[in-house]
């Protein structure tokens, strides 16, 4: 299994948002993508990893001159997670 390292942790209206890193094996660099829990899921990651807990999910792609905080800052789409 691939180990992560939270980068930053941030609260969004009542969720969190986590930037995540972790080494990929395809591309043998470090990557990094961005998760947001609404409150209903988890207090934390965690704790929702601990739990199982189906969450649905939204998988954003980023171009090649983005990276992964495009979509968390640009798309205005957590006033509508919660």
């Amino acid at each position: 299994m691939t180990s992560y390292k939270i980068v930053s942790t941030n609260r969004v209206g009542a969720g969190s948002y986590y930037r995540i890193s972790h080494d990929s094996t395809s591309t043998q660099t470090s990557m990094t993508f961005g998760l947001f829990l609404p409150s209903r899921f988890a207090t934390n990651i965690e704790e929702s990893a601990i739990n199982k807990e189906n969450v649905p999910v939204i998988y954003w792609l980023s171009g090649l001159t983005c990276d992964d905080t495009n979509f968390a800052m640009k798309a205005g789409a957590f006033s509508h997670a919660e």
